[in-house]
């Protein structure tokens, strides 16, 4: 990441960022302790509070773990990232063909296990589900489902049509400020549910994504999982050198 996009991060991910990058080259094969959070801080010259919000991002990596009284030790085995690619939260809309979405269905839901864990609250608790296609020139593009925990959806104006994406109400009608999404993108075979709304035999391999967004405070507000049919609407990145 060049040096501009890196200054706009809040400087728990930048200390984050820096941690991680010394984890992955470290040479060393078996555990071993971080220095205590007062040196770490004093290292970066940042609060405890921002130290640790830094920690915490490793931690839902797998790369670290704390032990109560004993400090921050590097993960037995943990396996980085093959490939991190880090860009404004906005980009992939900007960078991405124009499509519109359509709410199928909308409502309070209990959790699946998957979302409950990546929103971080309780096993069946009470979400807000849209269930989102989103269409190119007509033709079904993506089927979205996304969840949102129950008191971030009831700041919301639950009957204004969705214009964009949830992510822009959530900011434009929740006051909400997000900073920060995690992505994964796996090759599936499409549920039959999905199959029927995209048009696909079922069993049809496509792209899945999950998604899970993350305000400026750190609390996992917004969970989303798509499929994709890749053959009809291959997955494309462009990448192009910003200016230093």
């Amino acid at each position: 990441m060049n040096g501009h996009l890196r200054a706009r991060l809040p400087r728990y991910v930048r200390v984050a960022e820096a941690l991680r990058d010394r984890l992955i080259t470290s040479s060393q094969g078996s555990p071993f302790q971080l220095p205590s959070e007062t040196k770490l801080a004093e290292k970066f010259n940042v609060s405890r509070e921002t130290l640790r919000r830094g920690l915490a991002l490793l931690r839902e990596e797998g790369l670290v773990y704390s032990m109560t009284g004993r400090g921050t030790f590097v993960s037995h085995g943990s396996k980085p990232v093959g490939v991190r690619i880090t860009q404004p939260i906005r980009e992939p809309y900007v960078a991405g063909r124009p499509s519109k979405p359509t709410v199928l269905s909308q409502g309070f839901v209990s959790a699946p296990r998957q979302v409950a864990q990546a929103l971080g609250v309780p096993a069946s608790s009470t979400v807000y589900l849209f269930v989102i296609l989103r269409t190119i020139k007509g033709r079904p593009f993506r089927l979205c489902r996304v969840y949102l925990p129950e008191d971030v959806a009831r700041k919301l104006d639950l009957e204004m049509p969705l214009r964009l994406t949830v992510s822009e109400k959530l900011e434009s009608e929740g006051g909400l400020r997000l900073i920060r999404a995690h992505q994964d993108i796996v090759a599936d075979r499409i549920p039959k549910d999905a199959a029927r709304v995209l048009k696909l035999p079922p069993g049809t391999p496509v792209l899945r994504f999950r998604r899970t967004y993350y305000q400026d405070m750190g609390r996992a507000v917004e969970c989303a999982e798509e499929y994709q049919n890749s053959e009809a609407f291959p997955y494309e990145e462009t990448l192009i050198r910003s200016p230093r």
